[in-house]
Protein backbone atom coordinates (compact mmCIF):
# COMPACT_ATOMS: atom_id res chain seq x y z
CA UNK A 1 0.00 0.00 0.00
CA UNK A 2 1.30 3.73 -0.95
CA UNK A 3 1.73 6.24 1.80
CA UNK A 4 1.59 8.92 -0.63
CA UNK A 5 -0.98 11.00 -1.07
CA UNK A 6 -3.10 12.76 -4.15
CA UNK A 7 -2.42 16.60 -4.21
CA UNK A 8 -4.79 19.12 -5.55
CA UNK A 9 -3.51 21.60 -7.54
CA UNK A 10 -4.53 25.18 -7.41
CA UNK A 11 -7.37 26.96 -9.73
CA UNK A 12 -5.96 29.08 -12.60
CA UNK A 13 -7.95 31.56 -14.15
CA UNK A 14 -8.25 32.27 -17.80
CA UNK A 15 -6.20 34.91 -19.51
CA UNK A 16 -6.56 36.27 -22.81
CA UNK A 17 -3.74 36.90 -25.28
CA UNK A 18 -3.61 37.98 -29.08
CA UNK A 19 -7.05 38.67 -30.68
CA UNK A 20 -9.52 37.53 -28.59
CA UNK A 21 -7.66 34.20 -27.89
CA UNK A 22 -7.77 32.37 -24.53
CA UNK A 23 -5.58 30.51 -22.43
CA UNK A 24 -7.10 27.76 -19.21
CA UNK A 25 -3.30 27.15 -17.38
CA UNK A 26 -4.03 23.42 -16.03
CA UNK A 27 -0.43 22.73 -14.24
CA UNK A 28 2.13 25.48 -14.00
CA UNK A 29 5.10 24.40 -12.28
CA UNK A 30 9.28 24.73 -13.17
CA UNK A 31 9.49 21.56 -14.86
CA UNK A 32 6.29 21.63 -16.91
CA UNK A 33 3.16 23.70 -17.91
CA UNK A 34 0.32 22.12 -19.46
CA UNK A 35 -2.79 24.58 -20.56
CA UNK A 36 -6.09 24.54 -22.84
CA UNK A 37 -5.83 27.19 -25.72
CA UNK A 38 -8.46 28.43 -27.99
CA UNK A 39 -7.92 30.81 -31.06
CA UNK A 40 -11.22 32.14 -32.79
CA UNK A 41 -10.88 31.94 -36.87
CA UNK A 42 -8.67 34.65 -38.58
CA UNK A 43 -6.47 34.96 -35.47
CA UNK A 44 -2.76 34.22 -35.30
CA UNK A 45 0.05 34.65 -31.97
CA UNK A 46 2.96 36.63 -32.42
CA UNK A 47 6.38 34.86 -34.15
CA UNK A 48 8.21 33.90 -31.31
CA UNK A 49 10.46 31.12 -29.95
CA UNK A 50 11.13 29.72 -26.58
CA UNK A 51 15.26 29.46 -25.37
CA UNK A 52 14.26 26.30 -22.88
CA UNK A 53 11.18 24.87 -23.48
CA UNK A 54 10.30 21.91 -26.46
CA UNK A 55 6.28 22.26 -26.90
CA UNK A 56 4.28 20.26 -27.67
CA UNK A 57 0.75 21.05 -29.48
CA UNK A 58 -2.15 18.58 -29.19
CA UNK A 59 -5.04 19.81 -31.54
CA UNK A 60 -8.26 18.80 -29.95
CA UNK A 61 -10.78 20.78 -32.81
CA UNK A 62 -10.08 22.91 -36.01
CA UNK A 63 -7.08 23.07 -37.53
CA UNK A 64 -3.75 24.95 -36.80
CA UNK A 65 -1.81 26.57 -39.14
CA UNK A 66 2.25 26.97 -37.95
CA UNK A 67 4.59 28.85 -39.76
CA UNK A 68 7.68 27.57 -39.29
CA UNK A 69 11.28 27.86 -40.84
CA UNK A 70 10.54 25.03 -42.87
CA UNK A 71 7.52 26.38 -43.96
CA UNK A 72 3.67 26.00 -43.23
CA UNK A 73 2.51 22.90 -41.58
CA UNK A 74 -0.85 21.63 -41.33
CA UNK A 75 -1.44 19.94 -37.45
CA UNK A 76 -5.27 18.37 -37.75
CA UNK A 77 -7.44 17.23 -34.58
CA UNK A 78 -6.04 13.88 -32.70
CA UNK A 79 -2.40 14.90 -34.09
CA UNK A 80 0.33 16.48 -31.92
CA UNK A 81 3.22 18.80 -33.47
CA UNK A 82 6.57 19.03 -30.83
CA UNK A 83 8.58 22.00 -31.50
CA UNK A 84 12.03 21.90 -30.38
CA UNK A 85 13.44 24.83 -28.08
CA UNK A 86 14.84 27.39 -30.62
CA UNK A 87 12.98 26.98 -32.92
CA UNK A 88 11.09 30.03 -34.25
CA UNK A 89 7.04 29.19 -34.43
CA UNK A 90 3.99 31.42 -35.61
CA UNK A 91 0.44 29.66 -34.78
CA UNK A 92 -2.49 30.88 -36.37
CA UNK A 93 -6.56 29.83 -37.33
CA UNK A 94 -6.95 30.21 -41.18
CA UNK A 95 -9.92 28.43 -40.69
CA UNK A 96 -13.71 28.93 -40.35
CA UNK A 97 -14.25 27.24 -37.35
CA UNK A 98 -12.58 27.46 -33.05
CA UNK A 99 -8.91 26.32 -33.33
CA UNK A 100 -8.61 23.99 -29.47
CA UNK A 101 -5.24 22.91 -28.56
CA UNK A 102 -3.50 21.42 -25.71
CA UNK A 103 0.14 23.20 -25.10
CA UNK A 104 2.49 20.98 -22.88
CA UNK A 105 5.57 22.73 -22.23
CA UNK A 106 9.13 20.84 -21.00
CA UNK A 107 10.54 23.21 -18.73
CA UNK A 108 7.80 25.80 -18.08
CA UNK A 109 7.52 29.05 -20.58
CA UNK A 110 7.39 31.05 -17.51
CA UNK A 111 10.08 34.15 -19.17
CA UNK A 112 11.06 31.96 -21.60
CA UNK A 113 9.24 33.57 -24.43
CA UNK A 114 11.82 35.60 -26.92
CA UNK A 115 9.64 37.55 -29.68
CA UNK A 116 11.25 38.24 -33.33
CA UNK A 117 10.28 40.22 -36.14
CA UNK A 118 8.58 37.12 -38.42
CA UNK A 119 9.89 33.90 -39.05
CA UNK A 120 12.79 33.39 -41.62
CA UNK A 121 11.57 30.80 -44.19
CA UNK A 122 13.25 28.45 -46.47
CA UNK A 123 10.74 28.63 -49.00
Amino acid sequence: MSTSKATLLPHFPVYNWGESCSTLPLIDVVGLNLKVETMPPGTSGQPHYQEQARQYFHIQEGMAHFLLPEGLVKVFPGETLLIPAGLPRCISNQEPELLGFLVLSLPSTANDRIIVPEIPTQL
